[in-house]
């Protein structure tokens, strides 16, 4: 983890050494000078109490009040702006659910529903960490919570947008250090390869199910559920094949949610497939069809947080795409 306590001249041009904060931030700024604290620690009272989480958890301190303080939230709002700028909103997305996971981790809470979200408040919990020098610690102990649960491709993921977050704090002065020294983990780190026979898939996602908590194991066994019928019903009622719904990704589905005009109106999704000229076209689904996709695209967003477009649209409970014997034993019923 980079520190600013262990490095000189930051932030002057002349390479002069500021005087610190008691954070590790250097005051640049007249003003802080004569304050003796950065701009965030005077928005924070010194009798504020750290938020510990529930005895089995990491035991993770911020300051509490740092969630809420104005000028705080204030600053983030802007900083964040900016760190999402250029993005394609779907990329914005991912990086707010990424932030809301990891909060509700490291505060001991459910993650929120969308309409009920508070960006600011999760992308605050990140900078609590970074200047209590709990950060890397932190998001070591979630990447073991979460290895057995979430698909190694969405931890990387979360773990690359913590690092971006704490990096463009750490580069605007906000921050005493970022988390540059915390390796991104590897597939193969966090599930290492199994050289299954694709006819035993079933017997290892049985096997992942007893592995599970008793709560876990009922929330598997509704998303393998409603995983099933939506391999059954697309195949009843579109004009997708098997090995099309098989290879399907994310990206290549569009629910024309731009034309959505009410919530009972059903506009018809649309699916790009591979044409005989070799160039891909779109193809309408029917209203059924369009609905089946809908509700499971919310079930998968439910587990793995988002689809994202180079996944596929059937996946396992890891989030990884389906052997074709196994898909076609689902599809035989």
């Amino acid at each position: 983890m980079t520190d600013r306590h262990t490095t000189t001249g930051q932030g002057s041009p002349t390479g002069e050494e500021h005087a610190r904060c008691r954070c590790g931030i250097a005051l640049e700024h007249a003003a802080a000078q004569r304050h003796g604290r950065c701009h965030i620690c005077r928005d924070l009272s010194d009798t504020s109490a750290p938020l510990r989480p529930a005895p089995h958890k990491p035991k993770f301190s911020i300051e509490k009040k740092l969630l809420q303080a104005p000028r705080v939230r204030r600053t983030i709002g802007n900083l964040m702006r900016g760190w999402s700028g250029n993005r394609a909103a779907r990329t914005i997305d991912c990086r707010h659910v990424d932030l809301h996971h990891f909060a509700a981790f490291i505060l001991h809470e459910d993650v929120p529903a969308p309409k009920n979200r508070d960006n600011i408040r999760s992308a605050i919990v990140v900078l609590g960490l970074l200047r209590a020098g709990h950060a890397q610690g932190a998001v070591s102990e979630y990447i073991e919570a979460r290895r057995e649960h979430d698909a190694a491709s969405t931890i990387i993921r979360r773990v690359k947008t913590l690092r971006s977050w704490a990096r463009h704090l750490y580069e605007r002065g906000i921050s005493p250090r970022n988390l540059d020294a915390l390796p991104t983990p590897t597939p193969d780190d966090l599930h290492p390869v199994r050289h299954d026979n694709s006819d035993t898939d079933n017997t290892s996602e049985f096997a992942e199910l007893q592995r599970l908590s008793q709560e876990a194991k009922t929330r598997a066994r509704q998303f393998i559920d409603a995983r099933n019928q939506t391999i059954e019903s697309l195949l009843a009622h579109s004009t997708l094949d098997r090995p099309r719904l098989m290879d399907l990704d994310w990206g290549a589905v569009d629910f024309a949610q731009h034309l959505s005009i009410d919530d009972d109106t059903v506009l018809p999704a649309r699916i790009r497939v591979p044409g005989r000229d070799g160039r891909s076209h779109w193809r309408h689904l029917g209203p059924r069809a369009t609905r089946t996709l809908r509700h499971w695209s919310r079930v998968y967003t439910g587990r793995f947080g988002a689809t994202l477009p180079d996944r596929p649209v059937v996946t396992t409970l890891r989030g990884e795409r389906l052997s074709q014997s196994w898909f076609y034993e689902i599809a035989d019923g």
